[in-house]
């Protein structure tokens, strides 16, 4: 509690500071998620037609490299990306998505060995009807993605992209382009192309060939192996598109091919579960996949702007892609009232909040002084009285108990005003959060009060029960409920996180409002 008024101060500062506002539009934003990378791939799987499909693509929701190498298959087939997991319950959701979408006489694709999706899967798929099933895969990613690649019986002098195999991000990135363009992914260890790699490149004999991101993901000796396998390739013709991190690479991935598209897909670059189903979502719909932090879409979004994109699609919840790159993407124009109205009103509350719990750590310290810490105690002479010393001590346990009920009670009423707080329904969470906050803050309330109540009983036990007539007894007696001292700190520390959760959403909210104003 003690740092609540620093936190209020600098809330104050920053609040002052959020002038910036970007350019209204008529962006159309859709944000596809699930309570979990499971039900967020089905979501982002059901906007391909439904009840008719004639191929799924099934991979692991474990690990990343079998589904961004088989975006492009995705595209080929017309399939959507489901994600399985270790086990029949895990998978439960592919498995209804798999009985209600696919015809009986459609086909299964599983992308990677038995690592990836086992046979427990494949044998339950067979039993409910399904015969026709493909796995695609091999003992490691490098035979899966020579796998994939080699079905997808990719003409010769087709261009091609080069990508790490253990790292995600790349890959993600040049996923839609390579399905829009249908050029195969390939994929390579940093330093050294993979037999399966050399072999794919050799049959291919592309034309053109793009290595994806900078010398830490793909070195240049890899740019010499490739010469020494196709010596008649130019210099020119071998293009490596980077940036200075993930985010840069991929928005320069999308100035480089420049698509001519209605719609962009955003995907976190640092979570890739939610982004797994989402490249072949970006495939089916041409767009390019921009990738955030999932805080920040500052660098992207004059790029975003020129695109004049009809709509947006966002992957993930809040946890991937936070509100204020979702509202700075809307523009004020698409903004309501009602909307703008949950979004002050949250502020206005959050504010409340600190006016009251700065108030009551104010009260604290004018009242006690450093009592908690005993530095008055130590600092008495003997010749003090130390029973009118317990007798102000207890006394200022007395008001604080009757402080803390009104503060309580102050806390509920603030709580219940934004537990009825009505607000759109992708706001929710934000009203969750400030309630989960503010509940935990009220419980910790509580077992403060508990703790000065049982220091206040053991204070009196002491004055009425023990001889104290000298200083040195009443330190003696003090230092054995010194556990309750220790219990109260614990517990403050508790409230200061509740405070700075509070502030953190304050700040959010703030840059959720300068970003629409």
């Amino acid at each position: 509690m003690k740092k609540t008024l620093i936190l209020v101060l600098t809330i104050a500062i920053s609040l002052s500071s959020f002038t910036k506002t970007y350019a209204s539009n008529a962006t159309n934003i859709k944000r596809i998620y699930g309570k979990d990378r499971y039900k967020t791939s089905i979501n982002i799987s059901n906007n391909f037609k439904n009840g008719s499909l004639q191929n799924i693509i099934v991979t692991s929701g474990k690990n990343f490299p079998d589904a961004l190498a088989g975006s492009v298959l995705s595209k080929k087939l017309d399939a959507p990306i489901v994600l399985a997991g270790s086990t029949i319950k895990e998978s439960a959701d592919c498995i209804e998505y798999i009985d209600n979408n696919l015809s009986k006489s459609g086909t299964i694709y599983l992308l990677g060995g038995q690592g990836s999706i086992n046979s427990s899967f494949e044998n339950h798929i067979k039993n409910k009807g399904f015969k026709n099933i493909v796995r695609l895969g091999g003992k490691d990613r490098f035979e899966t993605n020579m796998s994939i690649v080699n079905f997808m019986n990719v003409k010769k002098n087709t261009p091609i992209f080069i990508v790490n195999a253990f790292g995600f991000a790349d890959a993600l990135s040049i996923s839609s382009i390579a399905s829009i363009k249908s050029y195969p992914i390939i994929m390579t260890s940093d330093s050294k192309l993979s037999l399966q790699a050399k072999e794919m490149i050799e049959k291919i004999q592309p034309k053109e060939i793009y290595i994806i991101g900078g010398q830490g993901s793909v070195k240049d000796i890899i740019k010499n192996e490739i010469k020494t396998i196709l010596p008649w390739l130019k210099e020119n013709n071998i293009n490596r598109i980077e940036g200075q991190d993930r985010y840069a690479t991929s928005l320069n991935i999308c100035k480089y091919f420049n698509l001519d598209a209605d719609n962009a897909v955003i995907a976190n670059g640092s979570n890739f579960p939610d982004a797994l189903s989402g490249s072949a979502l970006a495939s089916k719909l041409n767009s390019p996949i921009i990738l955030t932090n999932g805080s920040d879409i500052s660098n992207q979004k004059s790029f975003i702007d020129s695109k004049k994109f009809k709509t947006v699609y966002l992957l993930g919840g809040l946890s991937s892609i936070n509100l204020k790159i979702e509202y700075s993407l809307k523009g004020s124009d698409n903004i309501t009232e009602k909307e703008r109205d949950y979004i002050n009103s949250l502020i206005s509350y959050c504010s409340k909040f600190y006016y009251e719990s700065n108030k009551a750590s104010l009260y604290i310290l004018e009242t006690f002084g450093d009592i908690f810490s005993n530095k008055t105690i130590e600092n008495l002479s003997q010749e003090d009285k130390n029973k009118e010393l317990l007798d102000n001590i207890i006394k200022g346990y007395d008001d604080l108990e009757i402080y803390f009920k009104t503060h309580r009670k102050n806390l509920i009423s603030l709580r219940n005003d934004v537990y009825n707080l009505q607000g759109p329904e992708n706001m929710i969470s934000l009203k969750e959060n400030y309630i989960k906050n503010i509940d935990n803050y009220i419980d910790n309330v509580d077992k403060i009060t508990e703790v000065c109540n049982s220091y206040k009983k053991a204070l009196t036990n002491i004055k009425f029960n023990s001889k104290i007539n000298t200083f040195q007894d009443l330190k003696n007696e003090l230092k054995k409920i010194s556990t309750t001292e220790k219990a109260f700190l614990n517990i403050n520390k508790e409230l200061e996180k509740s405070e700075q959760s509070i502030g953190k959403l304050m700040e959010d909210l703030s840059n959720i409002r300068s970003s629409i104003e």
